[in-house]
């Protein structure tokens, strides 16, 4: 499922070029080398608008402090300065952010096992002010909240070999999927065994039974999409993320990673965008329906929540995300994460029927096979996330 597309050679695509670790020559690395090669696994994980907001620290006593990162906001000679890497407008109250983090812990965890080195997982609890996106300019930089801490220790390797290289070549695929094509059981099978303590993932397949929950899932993800597209504020933000497939930059998103197969659309959508342009009634339909379309062409749709709606949980929340990614990617299948969902509270509160308004969502996705292999996002260069 190559393309042309998926080639990319700019530096910042180089953290998807390291090398990969048998457990055997793994060993031969000294024990900072070992840390330093897990990291850059960690820094391969999804985040939310591509905002990597993560910093590894490697420890005297072979532990990883894993950093949520809220980035950079200050004034410079009478210029703002907006660096922020947890976005106020899309993420206002800091749970991608979160969620992004638990998806690195979940790589590091992943390699950790497979190269015979993870001892366990120690999740902070971060008060949820310090999670916030930075309202204020302010001049110094104290916006690194630590959030977790891996213990290493030699053992056994203990993992799947495919879930390890998955860490590689697993990326998100917006396209509609084929959905004649279902989630084989033993997949599935894999998928239900994932837990995380205070978690669940509700696993929705494509039959009769479930179909109506489909159909109400895909009509939520259209009105949350048509509520984010109608905020002027919003598309300023996403506009700052957007960038050219031939960008250097290692912090956004590449429109080939929207999926837009026309690239005269994909120019004017990356024009609007950059110039902050009002998108047309018919665009910002076009937005909406396009993530509608791609749950109904799923055979498999998840829902994850959570039991309490603070940081730690929402970090344990995307920690279970990123096993699955890996889980999927290891499987053969493409996966589109759907988080606006999640963030418009009317619609969010519409979805409260799947665990009779017990739990609270977080976060949305989706499972299917498709014949196109989406490019990965670039990378910052690994020094610039390490501590």
């Amino acid at each position: 499922m190559s393309s042309n597309q998926d080639k990319k050679s700019g530096s910042n695509y180089d953290a998807w070029k390291i090398s990969r670790h048998s457990p055997s020559s793994f060993q031969k690395l000294t024990p900072v080398g070992q840390m330093e090669y897990l990291c850059a696994c960690g820094h391969l994980a999804p985040s939310s608008h591509n905002t990597q907001p993560w910093k590894f620290q490697p420890m005297s006593d072979q532990t990883i402090r894993v950093y949520l990162d809220l980035g950079r906001y200050y004034e410079d000679k009478g210029k703002i300065i907006d660096q922020r890497r947890v976005l106020p407008v899309s993420d206002k109250n800091g749970h991608q952010g979160c969620v992004s983090i638990g998806c690195a812990i979940a790589n590091i965890e992943a390699a950790a096992r497979f190269l015979g080195v993870f001892k366990e997982t120690v999740i902070l609890s971060p008060a949820v002010k310090i999670v916030l996106p930075l309202k204020n300019p302010v001049p110094t930089d104290n916006s690194l909240i630590p959030v977790a801490n891996i213990k290493l220790s030699s053992t056994k390797s203990d993992s799947d070999k495919k879930l390890f290289e998955a860490i590689f070549t697993r990326r998100v695929n917006r396209d509609e999927y084929n959905l004649s094509k279902k989630i084989p059981s033993t997949v599935l099978q894999k998928l239900r065994t994932i837990k995380t303590p205070g978690v669940s993932v509700h696993l929705l397949e494509r039959d009769t039974k479930s179909a109506p929950k489909l159909m109400l899932i895909a009509n939520s993800q259209f009105q949350a999409d048509k509520t984010v597209f109608n905020n002027d504020q919003f598309i300023s933000e996403l506009g700052r993320w957007v960038l050219k497939n031939d960008s250097d930059k290692g912090l956004g998103m590449p429109f080939g990673t929207f999926g837009v197969k026309n690239s005269l659309e994909a120019v004017k959508l990356y024009l609007n965008f950059k110039l902050r342009k009002a998108f047309s009634i018919k665009d910002k339909s076009g937005f909406s329906q396009g993530a509608m379309k791609g749950i109904e062409s799923a055979p498999l749709v998840g829902i994850i929540t959570v039991k309490q709606d603070i940081p730690k949980f929402w970090i344990e929340a995307g920690r279970l995300l990123g096993k699955i990614a890996l889980t999927a990617e290891a499987s053969g299948f493409a996966m589109a994460i759907h988080a606006g969902i999640a963030e418009v509270e009317g619609i969010k509160q519409s979805l409260s029927w799947i665990n009779h308004a017990e739990d609270f969502v977080v976060i949305l996705f989706r499972l299917g096979y498709s014949t196109r292999t989406q490019p990965h996002a670039p990378r910052l260069p690994i020094a610039q996330v390490m501590l």
